[in-house]
């Protein structure tokens, strides 16, 4: 065992040295595939990482972003997730761009990322579940979303370095203190209640209903999402991959989410960052398309925008 551990070390090592090799004529994908395949055979995770972010930042500079720094972390959504810490972009710092330049550059970011990664967006690789995180700049998160379904809904939230840590801790509690067991339905529309008679033992017992139960609440907690949008992105095959049972239990028990405060905080940002008018930010709120809140939750948003 230990002389087929020492072969794959020593291939693993030929293996490295070819992807440096790789790595300075800038064939980055090659590079990755490469050094990937010496991860398999040696477990060095902290080389394999360490390239991998060596790989990154180059992408980055590619992108006009200044002294990127990459920092692998988990996102507001418990991915894990690539987040860059610059200088600024094209030699202006991130607080004087616009909220369009800031998602412009973040997209070119995203793609190159991917296209050097995850190429066929199979996710096959372990590179392919990390998704790209934050940036941070002069003192300040920038969270970037970006609406893949329309592109018309994107914006950036900035944090302070307290807001953030707030924001981290907030994840963390939402992770390690579900909220209590209790049967709860949908009580204003979304996928069919399920009886609280057909909750078992066995599903309450279950780890894959218990992390669907943490993954929902992430989603309705810190990303302000509806039941329906919840749902769908447990389900989603491009989401968590839950099956639709798992997702079920988890709507079932997310009985201290207040969709309604969910459903105005999306239309703030709307409102007060996108500059949509009311009856633009309903549609969008109860659209199939959008948000996927209910009318009555929809209607509550508008009521309490001001």
């Amino acid at each position: 065992m230990e002389a087929i551990q020492k072969q794959n070390n020593e291939q693993a090592q030929v293996l490295m040295a070819q992807a440096e090799e790789l790595f300075e004529q800038q064939k980055y994908q090659d590079a990755f595939n490469t050094a990937q395949k010496a991860y398999k055979l040696s477990g060095d995770n902290v080389k394999y990482e360490d390239f991998s972010r060596k790989i990154i930042e180059c992408l980055a500079t590619q992108c006009e972003i200044q002294n990127p720094e990459a920092i692998q972390t988990e996102d507001m959504r418990g991915r894990q997730a690539w987040c860059l810490r610059c200088d600024g972009i094209n030699g202006v710092n991130l607080n004087e761009l616009s909220d369009k330049q800031i998602i412009k550059t973040f997209k070119e970011f995203r793609e190159i990322y991917h296209r050097t990664f995850d190429p066929y967006g199979s996710l096959s690789s372990s590179f392919g579940n990390t998704t790209i995180g934050d940036f941070y700049c002069a003192g300040k998160w920038y969270d970037i979303h970006i609406d893949d379904s329309f592109g018309k809904n994107d914006y950036v939230e900035v944090y302070s370095e307290s807001e953030q840590q707030e924001r981290v801790k907030a994840n963390v509690t939402a992770a390690e203190n579900p909220v209590p067991h209790s049967p709860s339905g949908w009580t204003t529309g979304g996928p069919s209640t399920k009886n609280s008679d057909e909750d078992s033992v066995s599903d309450s017992g279950s780890q894959e209903y218990q992390n669907a139960l943490t993954k929902g609440l992430k989603y309705a907690n810190q990303l302000f999402m509806s039941k329906q949008a919840v749902y769908d992105q447990l389900t989603s095959s491009y989401g968590e991959g839950f099956s639709e049972d798992a997702a079920q239990y988890a709507i079932d028990h997310m009985t201290d989410v207040d969709w309604n405060a969910n459903a105005l905080e999306k239309a703030k940002q709307y409102y007060y960052k996108m500059d949509m008018s009311k009856k633009a930010i309903y549609d969008q709120l109860t659209s199939s398309y959008g948000e996927q809140f209910t009318s009555s939750q929809a209607q509550y948003a508008i009521d309490h925008l001001e």
